[in-house]
């Protein structure tokens, strides 16, 4: 009698795991699923105005561009189809491609899949230590972890690099042509014989004004007349995002750079592009 109750008890303690082993697949399923359809939904709500319209974009084929668009995380799908769109306006125009702060490398995949048919680098900068600590130009907008102050968010959002190589192995991207670069970007740093000597295309997503404003200030000296920088976070967060781009654009001058912020139904970014 005792072995039946042991043996039922086992068997039921299996069944119970399988259960909840269901129900977490389950889960995840139906949480990845509402992503999925709401990934979709933008994008389809984004080609049907003028400012992404997809029929007048002459895109190439690419049969990975749609799934990876699907299952961005941080960059709203607008956001990320807007670089897709920028990456092919500077395709003819020399320099490589950097993505500064890469997070769990989703936008990394998303830019790496469209350059697959070219020869330009592919440089990804992060510290992957999490956000670092915010200056004076910073304060809380959005408080969107719900953490209370500015200060708390240092460390949050930190992504192991190793997470940034599995997404570009997925898409087979030529491993000599991508330059991950760790270590907190700065004014000294951007004089490292690391860095790439002419950009043609970056994204940047450092959230804070210094960091921000210091590769603003690499991409002025490295980039050529037709390349297009795409600012994440403008006016979202911290403040310090669109204080870096107003000065910037300020000092620069109408005649050096075409600034525009998107519609806010797509995203915050503020696009800018080196005219002289």
């Amino acid at each position: 009698m005792n072995a039946r109750k042991t043996i039922g008890r086992v068997f039921r303690d299996l069944l119970l795991r399988i259960i909840r082993a269901l129900d977490i697949k389950i889960f995840n399923e139906f949480l990845q699923f509402r992503v999925l359809r709401k990934n979709y939904r933008q994008l389809i709500e984004s080609f049907s105005t003028d400012y992404l319209s997809i029929s007048n974009l002459n895109l190439p084929e690419n049969a990975m561009r749609f799934e990876l668009l699907a299952h961005v995380i941080g960059t709203t799908p607008a956001e990320a189809f807007e670089i897709i769109v920028s990456l092919h306006k500077v395709r003819d125009i020399d320099g490589d491609v950097c993505e500064f702060g890469v997070a769990q490398g989703r936008t990394s995949a998303i830019i790496a899949n469209e350059l697959m048919s070219g020869d330009k680098n592919l440089y990804l900068f992060d510290t992957f230590e999490g956000l670092p600590p915010p200056s004076h130009e910073d304060e809380l907008k959005d408080d969107i972890f719900n953490l209370g102050s500015i200060e708390a968010y240092t460390g949050q959002m930190a992504c192991p690099e190793t997470m940034v190589r599995k997404q570009l192995e997925k898409i087979e991207f030529p491993n000599h042509r991508i330059h991950i670069i760790k270590g907190r970007f700065d004014a000294e740093f951007a004089q490292s014989a690391r860095m790439p000597l002419s950009v043609s295309f970056a994204y940047i997503d450092f959230d804070f004004y210094q960091p921000i404003r210091d590769a603003l200030d690499f991409l002025h000296g490295s980039m050529p007349e037709g390349g297009i920088i795409i600012v994440d976070d403008y006016d979202f967060f911290s403040t310090g995002a669109k204080k870096a781009v107003d000065q910037f654009t300020r000092e620069k001058g109408e005649t050096a750079y075409s600034f525009r912020v998107a519609p806010e139904s797509y995203g915050k970014y503020a696009v800018i592009q080196k005219i002289s």
